[in-house]
């Protein structure tokens, strides 16, 4: 198998400058979005706003070099295996396979979605998802999906943890982007100060009309907070004394967690 580092190399030395990295890496995204069923050119030129002339070169440059792969039948794109090998190296991966029984036990007794965030910049991402047995269920963030900073509890949380001067240039940053959960700065601004005051994050209706999610922040042994665990249920059954009962929970669910082995697991 080729070391994908190298075939990275080779990729971004083939692009005309930052326009074009971040070309690649959108359609990448894009192609990630739809890697199960397989995205087709002309809606993935649609997606990222090129033309279908421009967004073709740049996926013959990446399936060349083995970052996506295309089905002859459908014509259809998913990501190549070489970003299975890239990926098999990051450590998001072992924190999710180190987490997953919490989630299912989180799961299990709340019949809620439970949900493992991480941060990537301005954005959270939806590491891992454990779905409940209650009959209605907030499926609202799906495993690999992003999201701006400050939407949702456990983006929230981790966005609280960060310094003041991260926060604003966060915040700033994704004003425009909060629009589409009708949300304004100085909401997230306001949430930010409310999470940092109880422990813990709580999204009220802000990722869906009638759900509710709470928030708590995953550190390693250096006091870095380097994940998030939430649960978000229907708010009917979200009541404040059945949220603090799930921060109890989530709060025993992460002081197990080995946070010797957490401690390798930086950002």
């Amino acid at each position: 198998m080729k070391n994908p580092m190298n075939s990275a190399s080779k990729v971004f030395s083939k692009a005309t400058g930052t326009q074009s990295i971040y070309r690649c890496l959108t359609i990448l995204k894009t192609v990630a979005k739809y890697n199960e069923s397989g995205v087709r050119l002309s809606q993935l030129s649609r997606e990222v706003g090129l033309h279908t002339a421009t967004v073709h070169r740049i996926l013959s440059i990446l399936l060349e070099e083995g970052w996506v792969i295309i089905n002859p039948d459908s014509k259809t794109y998913h990501l190549g295996f070489e970003l299975f090998a890239l990926g098999k190296a990051a450590y998001q991966f072992n924190l999710r396979d180190v987490l997953h029984g919490a989630l299912e036990r989180i799961g299990h007794k709340t019949e809620d979605a439970t949900y493992l965030v991480i941060q990537s910049g301005y954005d959270a991402i939806c590491l891992d998802r454990v779905v409940g047995k209650f009959p209605i269920q907030v499926l609202t963030f799906e495993i690999g999906e992003r999201r701006p900073m400050g939407i949702g509890a456990g983006s929230l949380t981790l966005l609280s943890s960060l310094s003041n001067p991260q926060i604003d240039t966060i915040i700033n940053s994704n004003a425009k982007r909060y629009e589409a959960f009708h949300r304004t700065v100085e909401d997230v601004k306001a949430s930010v100060s409310h999470c940092r005051r109880v422990g813990y994050g709580l999204s009220v209706k802000t990722v869906s009309p009638d759900t509710i999610g709470v928030g708590l922040l995953i550190e390693n042994s250096e006091g870095k907070g380097i994940a998030a665990i939430s649960v978000a249920g229907i708010a009917k059954r979200m009541g404040p004394k059945r949220r603090e009962a799930i921060v109890r929970l989530i709060k025993a669910e992460i002081a197990a967690v080995d946070k010797r082995y957490l401690k390798s697991l930086k950002l």
